[in-house]
């Protein structure tokens, strides 16, 4: 691709950060989203979701949240994607009352959560 002239857009990245992520490879992803950002090429809100739902199941909660807080800081609202990601991360490590934070601030903004 990059040979051919043809330059990655988000969902190119989208992608290759998931495909990444699906196979364990967090440097590699991380990496990745490193370059891009480096690229100038914005993340969207699925590659955020990616990496928070990634980050999540590998316990790094901390690194989850400053995506979300990066999100917010470049115009990106999260979904109930990225809260169910959150509050699944939240619960496997016990932190019962973070999720439940979590849980009031989306019925505060009307959303609904999906059960699954």
């Amino acid at each position: 691709m990059l040979g051919r002239s043809m330059k990655p857009d988000v969902v190119t990245y989208n992608s290759l950060i998931h495909g990444l992520c699906r196979f364990g490879r967090q440097k590699e992803a991380l990496s990745l989203f490193e370059k891009m950002l480096s690229q100038n090429i914005k993340p969207n809100v699925t590659t955020c979701n990616i990496l928070v739902d990634f980050l999540s199941k590998q316990g790094r909660m901390k690194d989850a949240f400053q995506i979300v807080e990066m999100m917010s800081h470049t115009g990106l609202k999260p979904d109930v994607v990225t809260y169910n990601s959150l509050i699944h991360g939240l619960c496997v490590l016990d932190q019962w009352n973070e999720a439940k934070k979590i849980l009031v601030k989306i019925h505060g903004l009307c959303m609904t959560i999906n059960g699954s």
